[in-house]
């Protein structure tokens, strides 16, 4: 098992985590863009592993039926000058015929306007955000087993930017964020002790919606790439970057005064050159309740 384990940290190819985007907010956090004080959204995503990426760039098919559940939950709220917003997920994960459940990644964040949206077309409403993510989820080099990693496991900062439009019956979301996580070390039986150090990391995103009446259908593609981690200590290896783009495409429909019922499909196969990387396909549902 030791050697196993040693191999699977040295030449790790992270599996990817995707967030569907619901109504015009965030991947990232959700932000309010629109005029509502607070906003809360529960949701249940399911996705499974369908391809593996090597370092150079050849894809195989994944031999055995991974599974990953999570059940999250977000807010938001809107104050004079800012935005407050938060996040925790429940990740159950099943590895073939292993299974484990736990806490996942949590985060805190804000945000805040920088500029107002008016009737010019080109003129739309801007945002930065920052996000401090909780090392609350075990990452792959501090689980005792592959299928007990359910989160990055470290400190990480991000800070980003967000751009929000709407020209009726349309909405265009502009979105791109860089984060880095600090360095950790861990010290165990079976390998020693060894310290990892995360590269930084960014992505960038571009979606459009059309909204008829209480229907919103929309769609966006996220840009993701990642520096390789370095491991040092009893574990050596530089680590390779990683890239991948998800597609993901939601309806939102309005249920009931100030609840929206969310529906998303989100695919990782189609886009792009992945490298170093576990790509996968999912759904989600969710319910979202806002306070005006």
């Amino acid at each position: 098992m030791t050697i196993l384990l040693f191999l699977y940290l040295t030449f790790l190819k992270t599996p990817t985590y995707a967030a569907s985007c619901c109504g015009g907010s965030s991947v990232g956090v959700p932000l309010i863009v629109e005029n509502e004080k607070g906003n809360l959204i529960s949701r249940y995503v399911q996705s499974e592993i369908e391809r593996s990426v090597n370092s150079n760039g050849i894809w195989s098919k994944t031999s055995g039926k991974d599974l990953y559940r999570t059940y999250k939950i977000e807010g938001s709220y809107a104050f004079p000058a800012l935005q407050m917003n938060a996040g925790i997920d429940i990740v159950q994960t099943q590895l073939g015929e292993e299974t484990a459940s736990g806490v996942g990644d949590t985060y805190i964040g804000t945000a805040f306007q920088i500029l107002e949206d008016d009737l010019k077309w080109y003129h739309p409403r801007l945002f930065q955000y920052f996000k401090l993510t909780l090392p609350t989820g075990k990452s792959i080099y501090e689980a005792e087993t592959p299928e007990e990693a359910r989160g990055k496991g470290f400190w990480t900062l991000g800070t980003g930017l967000y751009v929000y439009k709407m020209i009726l019956p349309w909405d265009f979301t502009f979105q791109t964020e860089v984060y880095k996580s600090l360095k950790e070390s861990y010290q165990r039986e079976d390998l020693g002790k060894y310290t990892v150090e995360p590269g930084y990391g960014g992505h960038f995103l571009v979606g459009t919606g059309y909204n008829y009446k209480l229907l919103r259908v929309g769609s966006n593609l996220d840009w993701n790439i990642e520096q390789g981690t370095k491991l040092t200590g009893s574990i050596s290896s530089e680590g390779s970057s990683k890239r991948f783009v998800t597609w993901n495409v939601s309806a939102t429909v309005l249920v009931e005064d100030h609840f929206d019922l969310v529906f998303s499909y989100f695919d990782q196969t189609l886009f792009g050159s992945p490298t170093n990387v576990e790509l996968a396909r999912g759904i989600s549902l969710g319910l979202q309740k806002k306070w005006y």
